[in-house]
């Protein structure tokens, strides 16, 4: 029987509890970011991935490709800019002109583009160190995750998950 504000206010008091929880204001000083910038990637990995163990070497992609400057080019932010939810990504959503749209625009987004889970906001702050530049889940049915180094070996998974994957689970 909660209302819509009582509902948004738990919802923010048990982010509350869960930032506090992993100490996130020192935590992103502690790897050069502000606390909503690590919100803000740790949305972007709850969209992106959907297995616990891809979620810190997918953390660790992004702030790989803030570091060097490089678009994020995530598919998720390609429909969040579209406004195109719960369907592929279409060629046409990563031409769409928005500041969401990481295809068009480096750095991070400038807000969250999902509400990020406990998983994804711990490894936001505790991202796996790597030379990962890539990452592309290439069976929809295991979530199955390939991280790659450089674009040959994007391509390559990429040509994977379209032979592959399976039409449904």
């Amino acid at each position: 029987n909660a209302t819509d504000k009582q509902i948004i206010q738990m919802m923010l008091d048990r982010f509350d509890v869960v930032a506090m929880g992993q100490n996130l204001k020192e935590r992103a000083a502690e790897i050069g970011y502000s606390p909503k910038e690590v919100v803000n990637v740790a949305s972007l990995v709850e969209k992106e991935v959907k297995r616990d163990e891809d979620r810190a070497p997918a953390a660790g992609v992004i702030y790989n490709r803030l570091r060097r400057g490089q678009p994020l080019e995530l598919d998720s932010t390609a429909t969040y800019a579209a406004q195109e939810f719960g369907r592929a990504t279409l060629l046409q959503d990563r031409e769409v002109e928005s500041e969401y749209n990481t295809f068009k625009h480096t750095g991070l987004p400038p807000t969250p583009i999902d509400s990020p889970g406990e998983a994804a906001i711990h490894a936001a702050l505790f991202p796996t160190k790597h030379s990962f530049i890539f990452f592309i889940t290439v069976n929809d049915c295991t979530n199955e995750t390939v991280f790659t180094e450089t674009l040959a070996e994007f391509n390559r998974a990429v040509a994977r998950r379209r032979a592959d994957n399976p039409t449904s689970c």
